[in-house]
């Protein structure tokens, strides 16, 4: 049977005790001896007015108090109520199912029903229904209709019609003769109205009535009223209404119509309705039910509670926690907001208090300018109130969040920074094993050490480019992190130490990479001028790595050991890199290489196995020793005009290259420069190398050096496998 969801809380509106205790001052005339009785103290307990309990509410089965007690010793004054405390009654809702037959006024009816206010949890399941009975009473009370007027030989009736929409009975009553209701006609002389004298003889003109009068003065008959009034301003809950009836002579005269007040009748409601409080600003009053007059929106009763009944009852029966919109004032003062200060002390308590989680928006809270978002100054976590908050907006005016903020807060999720925060201190979400998502604005300009300490379910994040310090440790242990995005490479954006990625992981030094998570697979490097020695050494988990346009540098091993690296772009801002830079990335297929560079030192891409191709651009000059040394894959390669040297072991043991062209440009080769290419066959040279600058020491296999010597320019091939080279004509 499907059920109207409904919030089920005991709530019978909870008393809450204040217990008051007298002034230590003295009472009376306070010692004053020019006053009588000045010299002894007042005695009376509740000299300055009585401490009651308050009033406990009724529910729909048990009335609430009629009476209450001081609570001062040697008081025991009563305090008495005579409405408010009559039990309310069930409040039925009927669900809403192919078995449900409601009842009528005078048919049961069958099915499932239950009660609606919030505090009961009463529900009565397939059974009978009484019929509901007529209601024959409009607001202003019991209502007849006059259908016929009675006279002085007839009854009349009048009739009621039960006010319910689906009913149409009515009930008829009949109306007494009224024996002043004759039809009078005159016999001679003039006839007496309802206002004014006649004289001679009258008789009533009806079968039946022996009616006569006769007199020299004959008295005005009055008005004849009969009791049916007619509503022409109908009363409400919030404004009386009126009624008027005629004469039935219809006479026109004066007075022939009367008028009466209809009493301002009581307000009727229509069931509770939840309240999700949209913006909280008393933390002791919160509205969590409304029912509205039926007559008069305006008119309504609030059922409210303290923040903490507020936060249990919405976590009764879900899993999912309270979204709270807190408006309140957080801090005072020129000081950090701390516990010390009201506003949030008490919000902190109350969600200790609670133990529910919640997500808690402070977007609009007041908060001074200049303060950091500080909770508190305890060493130890979780923090009380704080663990339970599983998403947070902090205030727009927050300047800072300040050191361990939110340390051991595990059940964030969460946290929205506002644009007015600079910085985030040292272990601010340290332990904050539940977060998996943070925006950072452009404001923040520093990350404190340990600020994200063994955030264990954070996958991604973003430092923008106006962070120019991050901390040691700022991201150790987050074992589910996939991505970063980062400004810079280390530290700080312009420092000489503690340039390498690891630093931020908890790396002690360069080459203690297996700190850096092995989830970790995307970093984007933002900003910075280089890309320092070793500064991602060993990384051997990272996938992909962009560098941004401001680099100049990559340094020396930057990338040694990146076994998992497939793809590199080195954009256009970058002049050099340093050897050994991609040594050992044995995963790497593809390098897209920027125009500026110059030289590329030895080492490089030196057993860069994957590597099946690279575009070497013009702004090359040299390519230094085993540059490209075992990279086994690599089945071309073009070089530039550009070159002028290929140095030692260049290119040795590239198994997979099947030709190449030395350019114009080339001076000198370095021994064993392609040495261990087995599968080169091809050799074109466009230009003249000495023999001084033609290294003797197996440059090529076979030997193709001596047949260059000799033949100069030219294209030279051989057979797979041997050591004998051949000039084309």
């Amino acid at each position: 049977m499907k059920q109207i969801m409904k919030l089920v809380g005991i709530i019978a509106i909870v008393a809450i005790i204040g217990f008051g205790f007298a002034s230590c001052d003295d009472g009376g005339g306070g010692g004053d001896p020019s006053i009588p009785g000045g010299n002894e103290p007042n005695t009376d307990p509740c000299a300055n007015g009585h401490n009651y309990l308050a009033w406990t509410a009724p529910t729909c089965t048990v009335p609430g108090n009629n009476e209450r007690i001081c609570t001062r010793s040697d008081c025991g004054n009563v305090d008495t109520r005579t409405t408010g405390f009559a039990a309310l009654g069930h409040d039925w809702e009927y669900f809403e199912d192919d078995a449900l037959v409601l009842p009528t006024c005078e048919e049961n009816g069958h099915g499932s029903r239950e009660c609606t206010r919030i505090g009961c949890d009463v529900v009565e399941d397939d059974m009978d229904f009484p019929a509901l009975g007529h209601d024959w009473n409009f607001k202003e009370g019991e209502h007849w209709d006059a259908t016929t007027i009675p006279n002085c030989v007839e009854t009349g009736e009048e009739q009621r019609k039960c006010q319910r929409i689906e009913c149409e009975k009515t009930e008829e009553r009949e109306l007494p003769i009224d024996e002043d209701g004759h039809d009078i006609i005159v016999v001679d002389g003039v006839a007496p109205t309802c206002t004014k004298n006649g004289y001679g003889t009258i008789k009533c003109d009806r079968d039946g009535c022996d009616y006569t009068k006769t007199g020299d003065v004959l008295e005005a008959i009055n008005h004849n009223f009969v009791d049916h009034w007619e509503v022409i301003i109908a009363a409400t809950c919030s404004a009386t209404g009126t009624e008027q009836r005629f004469c039935v002579r219809e006479c026109g005269e004066t007075g022939n119509k009367q008028e009466r007040t209809i009493a301002i009748f009581d307000c009727e409601y229509d069931h509770w309705v939840e309240i999700n409080a949209s913006n909280i600003t008393d933390l002791t009053k919160v509205e969590i039910q409304r029912e509205t007059c039926k007559f008069n929106s305006d008119h309504f009763n609030i059922r409210t509670v303290p923040l903490t009944e507020y936060i249990t009852l919405k976590t009764e029966n879900s899993l999912e926690p309270v979204a709270l919109k807190i408006s309140i004032e957080l801090s005072t003062g020129s000081s950090a907001m701390t516990t010390s200060n009201s506003g949030w002390r008490q919000l902190r308590n109350i969600l200790a208090a609670a133990g529910k989680p919640v997500t808690l928006d402070l977007s609009d809270s007041t908060f001074g300018t200049n303060k950091a978002f500080d909770t508190g100054t305890e060493n130890s976590y979780p923090k009380p109130g704080l663990n339970n908050i599983v998403s947070i907006v902090l205030p727009n005016t927050a300047a800072s969040i300040g050191s361990s903020a939110f340390s051991g807060c595990s059940s964030l999720t969460s946290i929205t920074i506002p644009d007015s925060v600079t910085s985030i201190g040292g272990s601010a979400f340290r332990d904050c094993s539940n977060l998996t998502s943070i925006t950072i604005p452009d404001s923040v300009t520093s990350i404190g050490g340990s600020a994200f300490y063994y955030c264990r379910s954070l996958t991604s994040i973003t430092i923008p480019d106006s962070v120019t310090s991050i901390g040691a440790q700022a991201f150790c242990g987050c074992s589910s992190l996939t991505s970063i995005t980062i400004p810079f490479v280390g530290n700080t954006l312009t420092g000489a130490t503690n340039t390498y990625f690891g630093y931020i992981f908890g790396a002690e030094n360069s080459i203690t990479a297996a700190i850096i998570p092995a989830s970790l697979k995307t970093v984007n490097i933002t900003g910075g001028n280089s890309i320092a020695n070793n500064a991602f050494s060993g990384c051997s988990s990272l996938t992909s790595i962009t560098i941004g346009n401001s680099v100049t540098s990559i340094g020396g091993s930057a990338f040694r050991g990146c076994s998992s690296l497939t793809s590199i772009t080195i954009p256009d801002s970058v002049t050099s890199i340093g050897g050994y830079a991609f040594n050992g990335c044995s995963s790497l297929t593809s390098i897209t290489m920027g125009n500026s560079v110059t030289s590329i030192d030895g080492y490089a891409f030196q057993n860069c196995s994957s590597l099946t191709s690279i575009d070497i651009p013009n702004s090359v000059t040299s390519i230094g020793e085993y540059a490209f040394d075992s990279c086994s894959s690599l089945s071309s390669i073009p070089i530039p005009d550009s070159v002028t040297s290929i140095g030692r072991s260049a290119f040795s043991d590239c198994s997979s290259l099947t030709s190449i062209m030395i350019p114009e440009s080339v001076t000198s080769i370095g021994q064993y420069a392609f040495d261990g290419c087995t599968g080169l066959t091809s050799v074109t040279f466009e230009g003249t190398i000495t023999s001084t600058n033609f290294n003797t020491f197996k440059p090529f296999p076979g030997d193709l050096r001596d047949k260059y010597l000799a033949g100069g320019i030219g294209t030279y091939t051989r057979e797979s496998g041997s050591n004998t080279w051949t000039k084309q004509d």
